[in-house]
């Protein structure tokens, strides 16, 4: 006979076990293993490279937010990784915030194919989705958070908790979006709104918009609380840059106080600025409050972003090389598409394509033949400093028009040609010092290049444009090319002839150099009174710089080492004298100046190259130039 068994035997009372024990360990790996991978501290990314190039192309991308899975709208986790992956291949190597902060404000260097990747606005499923990839690659990258989410606790955002431990990570830094900067406000009596940094507000009780005092007061607390609210609430942070919660102002507001001010606001603030740009690359040229950044587009593979970034990282070819490239092109609005040597452009309103290249020189040639089939067609140029200057028109005539940031277009001349629709024109336009000079079915649309007010120094683009359908444009056998202009020899107070030669050839020169001063004693400077009206005038009329020649003669003694330069009257030139030169050119408005290095030796020109290089940088930065050598070919590029 069997013994009954027991209702609580062991056997089973030991599966039991088994099974929660089983339970308690599983969730231990999702809930409690799945916060520590999350919030655990990892060892600091490794340190930056100690190898640096002269003047890097700094690539800043943007992404706004990255979700776990393809919604069809934002870029995923699975496409970020993708990013990573061929952006590494490449070579790139990921900076953080505060290196470009020390190379833009110290000097410091950078890694070769220096990267900074951006996040925007402080979503949870941003870092989520980024933050395994970063800790994988150990890169380094930003979170722009925007503080009124977090003072407001959405659940949809980063808590300052969470911040923290970012910031502890070692992989990533905090920048701000501002407090409130994209919300809306009311813009005048009818309800529109607008965006709060981007537009006046309206003042329902006086019943009247805002003045720029008002303004500015209303901006710069916004950024000014932005800042203090991420300091008070976070350790460890070096709070050092801001960007723009809309990509843009300059091209979401047509107020040039609006952009102005808040320009203003932003750098009294933080040391870096970031707006959206179709490229994404900068250099030690670029003003560290407007840096760009290229917002990422969710249908680009990794492949077609490093495309796009080799192409605006190149320079353009040299025209004085035997061999020039076809011209490279990103795709802007509308269809874009290439057969041949024809690239055919057609959108509503507008359709276009950009040049990269271009935005590393200002001194350029470049010739196409075009067709417009409807609408008009737009030569654009966009500068860093948010000027722009374009050329073209339709069948009712030509012009050349110019911008500030948010004001109004200027026309700065019109030009009457032939333009029949349809049909295939040929241009070339010559870029030159601070003037423009147009040919249309070749032959010249003015006696003398145009001058041009403000920096132009940006990528180029053709445009077409039609308010009331679409438009259509042609364009074939596009060739660009840089070519520095000729710095032209001229004496002080030039007679009519002298005149006549240099305007006879004016496409060729970027700037005329009358002799103005002479280094005496390696340390003093003995002047050689000018004109300035006279010179003012002809770069007006004829689009030449004004670079007055500096004579720097050699006093018979070898430089044996740099060092020596910085001992005053040790040498031929030294650093008192250029920080004297540059503040003489500062005062007399001059575009900047040409050193005459005939006379030395060419050993002594090889010790004196560290010096002036160096002090290249420093008249660059002030929108100048300073050029030099035994020629009178413009060695060093402009600033603009």
């Amino acid at each position: 006979m069997e013994k009954p068994t027991t209702p609580f035997s062991s056997v089973s009372f030991r599966q039991d076990r088994i099974a929660w024990a089983l339970f308690f360990i599983l969730s231990f790996f999702l809930f409690g293993g799945g916060y520590l991978w999350l919030h655990r501290k990892v060892a600091p990314a490794p340190s930056l490279l100690p190898a640096s190039l002269d003047d890097p192309r700094i690539v800043v991308l943007a992404y706004d937010h990255v979700t776990k899975r393809n919604d069809g709208v934002h870029v995923d986790r699975r496409l970020f990784q993708e990013h990573v992956e061929t952006l590494a291949a490449q070579g790139f190597t990921p900076i953080p915030l505060s290196a470009l902060a020390d190379f833009y404000e110290q000097g410091q260097p950078l890694p070769p194919n220096p990267l900074l990747l951006t996040f925007d606005h402080g979503y949870l499923d941003t870092y989520i989705a980024v933050d395994p990839i970063l800790r994988q690659k150990a890169w380094r990258a930003a979170m722009f958070v925007k503080t009124s989410r977090l003072e407001e606790r959405d659940t949809f955002f980063l808590y300052w908790d969470r911040l923290q431990r970012m910031i502890d990570s070692g992989l990533w830094e905090i920048g701000s979006n501002g407090r409130i900067g994209n919300e809306p406000i009311p813009t005048d009596n009818s309800g529109a709104t607008g965006p709060f940094l981007a537009r006046r507000m309206w003042r329902e009780k006086e019943r009247r918009i805002e003045t720029d005092s008002e303004l500015e007061k209303r901006i710069r607390q916004d950024y000014q609380s932005s800042r203090e609210a991420i300091a008070s609430n976070l350790k460890g942070v070096r709070l050092v840059a801001f960007a723009a919660p809309f990509g843009d102002l300059s091209r979401l507001s047509d107020d040039a106080a609006v952009v102005r001010l808040n320009q203003e606001a932003s750098a009294s603030v933080y040391p870096l600025g970031f707006s959206d740009d179709r490229f994404g690359i900068n250099d030690r040229l670029s003003d560290p409050h407007r840096l760009k950044r290229l917002r990422v587009d969710p249908s680009w593979s990794g492949a077609e972003l490093v495309r796009r970034l080799a192409a605006a990282i190149q320079s353009l070819p040299d025209g004085r090389g035997a061999e020039v490239k076809p011209v490279q092109w990103i795709g802007g609005e509308g269809r874009i598409s290439q057969e041949g040597k024809v690239i055919a452009l057609e959108g509503a309103p507008r359709a276009d394509f950009w040049i990269p290249g271009s935005a590393w020189t200002e001194e350029w040639i470049m010739e196409a033949d075009l067709s417009i089939e409807a609408g008009s067609f737009w030569l654009l140029q966009e500068s860093a400093a948010g000027n722009t200057w374009r050329w073209g028109g339709d069948a009712d005539g030509l012009s050349l028009q110019h911008r500030t940031p948010g004001g109004a277009l200027e026309t700065l001349s019109r030009f009457t040609a032939d333009v029949a629709p349809g049909k295939w024109h040929h241009v070339k336009i010559i870029r030159r010092g601070s003037g423009i000079w147009i040919e249309w079915d070749r032959r010249p649309l003015t006696v003398r290049p145009i001058y041009l007010p403000g920096p132009s120094r940006g990528p180029l683009g053709w445009v077409g444009w039609r308010t009331d359908g679409t438009a259509a444009l042609r364009i074939a056998n596009l060739r660009l090319i840089q070519q520095p202009g000729e710095i032209r020899p001229i004496g002080e107070n030039p007679s009519q002839k002298a005149l006549a030669l240099l305007v006879k050839e004016a496409p060729q020169i970027a700037a005329i150099s009358p002799p103005w001063l002479e280094v005496v004693g390696g340390e003093h400077l003995l002047e050689t009174p000018l004109e300035s009206e006279l010179f003012n005038i002809l770069s007006h009329r004829y689009g030449w710089e004004i670079l007055p020649t500096v004579r720097v003669p050699d006093k018979g003694g070898k430089i044996q080492q740099v060092q020596m330069l910085m001992n005053g009257g040790a040498s031929v030139l030294n650093e008192a004298t250029l920080a004297e030169l540059l503040n003489r050119v500062e005062k007399k408005g001059w575009g900047g100046v040409y050193l005459d290095l005939r006379s030395l030796s060419p050993a002594t020109r090889q010790a004196l190259d560290p010096l002036l290089h160096r002090w290249t940088r420093l008249f660059q930065k002030k929108g100048l130039r300073l050029a030099y050598g035994p020629d009178l070919a413009l060695l060093s590029p402009p600033s603009k």
